[in-house]
C-alpha cells in the first residue's frame, strides 16, 4: 500500500518501565482495519497467557480506524480500548471499551491509528501527544485532583486549550475495578475498568493535539455517500436545539440524554461527538449541584432506580440524578456499574442483608436531599476505598461473592453475566449475546432492537421474520451471528452504534435502511474495494481471534452461559429498569440446542466451543491456529 488513505499510517508505542517511544506501522495490521480489531491482534501477539489485569505486561491498546478523524462521516468519531480487565467476573480477562467525543479525532490529527502503552511507570506520569511529537511528562501533582480539574491544570500547563485528555480520577489511582477512564464532562471508556489499569501503571492521564488531517481516496464520492447516509439516518434531532425534542420526533434524543432534565429546564442545547449530526447527547447546566455543568448521555439510564415504581413511591430528584452522574465522572467511576449496584444495595437494605449499623450511610433514596448526601458517601466511599466502600470498590460481583447466600441472590435479579450489570436482555437472542461475550455486548451491538417486532425490518436485515421475535430459539444462531459480525466492523472502522447499521428508518418509503453503508463509507474513504463480503470476512476473523484469545486463556463452552437465575425465574427485561417489565425464564433444553447451532453456525466445535483448525485457516489465521494447537485447543473439524 504505497499511499494510505484512510489510515494515517503509525501507531505510537510507548512503554513506560523503560520511558522508550516508538512507532508501528499501520499497515502491518491494515487487514484487521482497525479499532478493535487491530487491538486484539496485537493483544494475541504481546500480551503473554495468564497476564493479570494490574500486570507490567498488560497493554492499554487505544485504537482509532479509517473512518476516523473524517469529520463528514456521522458517527465516526470513535475509538477503542481493550486489555486485560479487573472488572469482568469471575476471572480478568481481555475486554474492550469505546468512546466517542473528541478524543480519538485528536489522536489521529497528531498522525496516529492507534497507541499502545505498556510497562509501568515507577511515579506518576502523563503523556503529552503533539503531532507526533511524544513526551512522558510528571504527574505527580496531578495525583489525587479528579478528572475535570486534571484536564483544567493540563490545559493551562501546556498552554493548549485545543488540546483533548482522557484522564483517571481517584477511583483509578485506588484500583476500583470499574473505574473509567475520563474525558471532557462526560465522555469515557466505562466498561472494563481501564481506569483502574492506568492507575497501576502510575499513568494519571494521555492529553493530544494535532494539527494533521486524513487523506481521502474519493472526497466527491465520499461526500454523496455522506449525503445519502445523513438523508435516511439522522432526521430525529436537531443539533443544538432542544426545540420539539420532547415530541415523539425527540423520543430517541429524550430516552437518550434525560428526557426529564430537559423538561426540568436545564438542558440548554443537544451535543455531539466530533463531526457527527446526530446530536444524542445533551448540554446541561443543574445549578445548586456540585459541577452543574457539562454532557449528559443516557443519564436517566444510568440511574433508573430514580423513578422506579417499585421504589415503595420514593424516587430521587433529578439534581440528585445529575449530581450522581457528576460525581462518577469527576472521580472517574463507571456509573452503569453503580446503576446496577443502587438496585442491588437497595433490596439487600430491605431484606436485612446489610445494616445500616454494619454500614453506616446516610438515608437511602429517600426522596429528599439525604439522596445527595448518600450518593456522595457512596461514591466516595468507593473512590477512595473507604469503610465498606472498599469492597464494593471491588465491584457488586465480588462483592456479593464475597458476602454469600442472599447477597448473591439479590445480584442476580440486576446483573446478567461476566459481573456486568444488564443492558438490554429483552429477548432470547440479546441474553445468548451476553453469555457468548465477555462483557455487556451493548455497545455495539443493539442491532436486533431494530428489528425486534418488526417482521419486514427483521427479514430485511436478518433474512427471516421470525427474528422480530424476542421469545424464538429457532432463527437465534443465524441471527446472532450476522449481528455479532456487524457488531465487530463497527467496533473494526469504527463506527457509533446508534448510527449504523440502517435497519429500520423513518425516513424512506418502504421504512428500511440500506445494511451496505458502512461499506459505501469505507470504499471511497480508503480506496479499497473489499466488496461488503470481504468487510464481513475481516470483521469474522476478528471475532473468531478475540474467542481465540479467550480460549487461549481457558474459555470454553460453560463459561458462554449467563447467571443460573434467569433458567430459574423470570428477571427484568433491563435490569437499568427503564422498563419495568419481565422476561423469561429461558428454557434450559432449548438454550443447550441453540448454543449447539449457534457454535456450528460460527465453525466451532459444539462440544468445547472452541474455534476450530479449518475456520482458522478459511480466515487466514494460520498462526493463530498453530499456536492454539500446541497448547492442545485446537478442534480439527465441527
Amino acid at each position: 500500500m504505497s499511499k494510505t488513505h484512510g489510515w494515517v499510517g503509525k501507531i505510537l508505542r510507548v512503554d513506560l518501565t523503560t520511558r522508550s517511544i516508538s512507532e508501528i506501522d499501520t499497515t502491518k495490521y491494515a487487514r484487521f482495519i482497525g479499532g478493535l480489531g487491530i487491538g486484539a491482534r496485537i493483544a494475541w501477539e504481546e500480551i503473554p497467557p495468564g497476564t493479570g489485569p494490574f500486570d507490567a505486561e498488560n497493554m492499554l491498546l487505544f485504537m482509532t480506524g479509517p473512518l476516523g478523524g473524517i469529520p463528514i462521516v456521522p458517527g465516526a468519531g470513535r475509538g477503542s480500548l481493550c486489555g486485560v480487565s479487573p472488572h469482568v467476573h469471575p476471572k480478568p480477562s481481555f475486554t474492550y471499551s469505546n468512546m466517542g467525543g473528541d478524543w480519538p479525532t485528536e489522536l489521529k490529527f497528531a498522525g496516529y491509528d492507534g497507541l499502545v502503552v505498556q510497562g509501568s511507570a515507577d511515579k506518576p506520569v502523563y503523556l503529552w501527544i503533539s503531532d507526533r511529537n511524544v513526551e512522558i511528562k510528571d504527574a505527580k501533582h496531578l495525583w489525587g485532583l479528579d478528572t475535570y480539574e486534571t484536564q483544567k491544570r493540563i490545559i493551562s500547563e501546556l498552554e493548549n486549550r485545543d488540546s483533548r485528555t482522557v484522564c483517571i480520577g481517584p477511583a483509578g489511582e485506588n484500583r476500583v475495578r470499574f473505574a473509567s477512564v475520563m474525558s471532557d464532562t462526560g465522555s469515557a471508556f466505562g466498561q472494563g475498568g481501564f481506569g483502574a489499569v492506568m492507575g497501576s501503571k502510575n499513568l494519571k492521564a494521555i492529553t493530544v493535539r494535532g494539527s494533521g488531517g486524513v487523506s481521502i481516496a474519493k472526497p466527491e464520492e465520499l461526500l454523496s455517500i455522506v449525503k445519502y447516509a445523513n438523508s435516511i439516518v439522522f432526521g430525529i434531532c436537531t443539533p443544538g436545539s432542544f426545540e420539539g425534542q420532547t415530541g415523539p420526533e425527540g423520543k430517541l434524543w429524550g430516552l437518550n440524554s434525560g428526557i426529564a432534565l430537559a423538561e426540568a429546564g436545564y438542558g440548554k442545547h443537544s451535543d455531539a461527538c466530533r463531526g457527527c449530526a446526530k446530536g444524542c447527547r445533551g448540554y446541561f447546566t443543574v445549578p445548586g449541584v456540585p459541577t452543574g455543568h457539562g454532557q449528559g448521555m443516557c443519564v436517566q439510564w444510568f440511574y433508573g432506580i430514580a423513578r422506579d415504581p417499585s421504589n415503595d413511591g420514593v424516587t430521587m430528584g433529578d439534581k440528585a440524578t445529575w449530581l450522581a452522574k457528576s460525581l462518577g465522572d469527576t472521580l472517574g467511576i463507571n456509573v452503569v456499574e453503580i446503576s446496577g449496584m443502587l438496585f442491588w444495595l437497595r433490596d439487600a437494605l430491605k431484606e436485612g442483608i446489610i445494616t445500616e449499623k454494619e454500614h453506616p450511610m446516610p438515608k437511602f433514596l429517600g426522596g429528599t436531599t439525604d439522596d445527595e448526601a448518600f450518593l456522595t458517601t457512596l461514591m466516595e466511599g468507593i473512590a477512595y476505598r473507604k469503610g465498606f466502600g472498599d469492597l464494593l470498590a471491588e465491584g457488586t460481583a465480588r462483592a456479593a461473592e464475597k458476602m454469600g447466600g442472599k447477597a448473591w441472590d439479590i445480584y442476580e435479579r440486576y446483573f446478567m453475566a461476566h459481573g456486568m450489570h444488564t443492558h438490554w436482555a429483552d429477548s432470547v437472542l440479546g441474553c445468548l449475546q451476553w453469555a457468548m461475550d465477555s462483557r455487556d455486548p451493548f455497545a455495539s451491538g443493539h442491532d436486533y432492537l431494530y428489528g425486534m417486532n418488526n417482521p419486514a425490518a427483521a427479514e430485511f436485515a436478518w433474512g427471516t421474520k421470525d427474528a422480530a421475535d424476542p421469545e424464538s430459539y429457532d432463527h437465534v444462531p443465524q441471527t446472532l451471528t450476522i449481528i455479532e459480525h456487524n457488531r465487530m466492523y463497527k467496533d473494526m472502522l469504527p463506527l457509533c452504534d446508534f448510527a449504523f447499521p440502517v435497519i429500520s428508518t423513518p425516513f424512506t418509503a418502504n421504512g428500511l435502511g440500506d445494511m451496505e453503508l458502512p461499506m459505501k463509507i469505507f470504499q471511497p474513504t480508503t480506496g479499497l474495494d473489499l466488496g461488503e463480503q470481504g468487510l464481513r470476512k475481516a470483521a469474522e476473523a476478528v471475532f473468531n481471534l478475540l474467542r481465540a484469545i479467550a480460549v487461549r486463556d481457558g474459555r470454553t463452552r460453560e463459561q458462554d452461559t449467563v447467571y443460573k437465575s434467569k433458567f430459574d425465574r423470570a428477571f427484568f427485561r433491563n435490569g437499568m429498569a427503564r422498563m419495568f417489565k419481565m422476561f423469561g425464564p429461558l428454557d434450559k433444553e432449548k438454550w443447550e440446542k441453540m448454543k449447539d447451532n449457534f457454535y456450528r453456525e460460527c465453525g466451532w466445535d459444539v462440544e468445547k466451543g472452541w474455534p476450530t483448525e479449518e475456520k482458522l485457516r478459511e480466515l487466514d489465521l494460520a498462526d493463530v491456529a498453530e499456536e492454539l494447537k500446541k497448547l492442545g485447543k485446537l478442534p480439527s473439524s465441527i
